[in-house]
């Protein structure tokens, strides 16, 4: 969920929701097996359920915070979001500026977050510019399959939006 949807967290949870992020939630949710990270102490061959059974618990459990969270006013909030745009921030050193994939998509990215107001979005672009330099370059084989799967999925996510 993006950062200005977190902002503004509604009584309703999913009114905030627009289709990235229900994408994201359902992608991850079926690309992911957790079940086969967490085993059980000892016996690394047996996966335990019990860390997604915690997960769920404190979930179901943080719903009944909802109306104390939307009593919190947005500005009170800015704070928080000044300091993981800081954290973000930081990271643009290790950008590797002297490959055009990498800056172009990079700087897109920096410029569509602001822009839409969506960390979703502006990744979007990121990820149907990177391939489509890479492969402009002929350097289609130094892009992995998911990276040319989240761009096909980027793309039909811009095109239903529209």
């Amino acid at each position: 969920m993006s950062n200005s949807k977190m902002a503004g967290i509604q009584s309703n949870l999913f009114e905030e929701l627009d289709d990235a992020d229900l994408m994201a939630v359902v992608g991850g949710s079926v690309l992911s097996n957790v079940g086969d990270t967490v085993t059980k102490p000892g016996n690394d061959s047996q996966p335990t359920s019990s860390a997604i059974e915690l997960v769920a618990v404190l979930f179901l459990l943080s719903v009944l915070f909802t109306p104390l969270f939307a009593a919190v006013p947005t500005f009170a909030t800015a704070p928080a979001l000044i300091m993981v745009g800081f954290l973000m921030i930081s990271s643009v050193q290790n950008i590797n500026w002297n490959d055009p994939a990498e800056a172009i998509a990079a700087f897109l990215i920096l410029l569509t977050m602001p822009l839409t107001y969506s960390i979703a979005e502006a990744l979007a672009i990121g990820f149907i510019i990177y391939p489509l330099i890479k492969v402009s370059q002929g350097l289609a084989h130094q892009v992995s399959m998911p990276v040319y799967f989240l761009a096909v999925i980027s793309v039909f996510q811009f095109v239903l939006k529209s």
